[in-house]
């Protein structure tokens, strides 16, 4: 089977093999960059995603729901 035909699972428990061997091959510093950079994309998109949902919210409503998210989830 290859990378382009696996299923996907509905639910991700651990890193990919793949994508573990990748990361493995990256420096500390590289590593952490990314992290940042997938956390940094995560905040805005889920900011332009509650600000689109909830225009009656205002910055600090918007602010303080996606701390919420990024700290315990979405449910």
């Amino acid at each position: 089977m290859t990378a382009r035909s696996r299923r996907v699972p509905p639910h991700i428990d651990a890193v990919d093999p793949d994508m573990a061997k990748v990361f493995a091959e990256k420096s500390g510093m590289e590593r952490l960059r990314i992290a940042h950079e997938a956390w940094a994309q995560a905040r805005e998109r889920l900011t332009a995603f509650l600000t689109a949902e909830h225009p009656d919210w205002d910055a600090e409503q918007v602010r303080q729901e996606v701390a919420r998210r990024l700290l315990s989830g979405s449910d």
